[in-house]
Formats: C-alpha cells, structure tokens, sequence
C-alpha cells in the first residue's frame, strides 16, 4: 500500500501559543529539535510527575530559536508549577530571574 502519513502539531503555551510547525515544509536548521521540543510540552501537559527533566534538548538549536525555547519552558513549568532540570552545555543566564528558579552552572572542563 503506497501512502503517506501526514502530522502536524499546535501546541498552546499560553502567551507561546505560536509554537507550531508545518508538516508540508521542509525542516531548516534547528527545526527539528524545536519541533521535538514542542512535542515533548504537549505530552508534559498531558501527564502529572513531580519532577521533570531534559538533557541538552537545545544542543542543535541556533540562538534565537534556543531563547525562544527556553522562555516558553520556564512559562510552561511556572505556570504549571512543575519542577524542572536542564541539562545543556550552553550559558543559561539568559533565563529569565524568578524566585521560584535556581541555576546551577558548573565550571568549564579543563583541557
């Protein structure tokens, strides 16, 4: 049987409602992690945990599309007073300052 599978996602993060991709178009750079991104929030509203982590989920990401990304999840997990844990190598101080946040940078790696 020839055919095709089409998939699309919406996903509303309040004020990120935006966060959406097109299955008619071809990823560009830093597309798929975003759309596994918003993926994985879709399934996180759907389940209850009482901590949730990701690791380096914005490896692959460029600079906007990684700031874009990390503001909605410091939304998302305020909003719905979930714990989070970041994994990334990246900086972090551009994550927003709320007294419910704490940041943990570890030193650089000698080489």
């Amino acid at each position: 049987m020839n055919g095709s599978l089409q998939v699309g996602a919406a996903v509303n993060f309040g004020s990120y409602s935006w966060l959406q991709f097109d299955p008619n178009r071809e990823p560009r750079g830093g597309d798929v992690p975003f759309q596994t991104l918003c993926f994985a929030l879709a399934l996180h509203e759907m389940t209850e945990a009482p901590f949730r982590a990701m690791d380096e989920f914005d490896v692959f990401m460029d600079a906007v599309s990684r700031k874009i990304s990390l503001d909605a999840i410091v939304d998302f997990a305020l909003t719905h007073g979930s714990q989070w844990i970041f994994i990334t190598p990246h900086d972090i101080s551009m994550v927003k300052h709320d007294e419910r946040i704490k940041k943990q940078q570890m030193a650089a790696p000698r080489g």
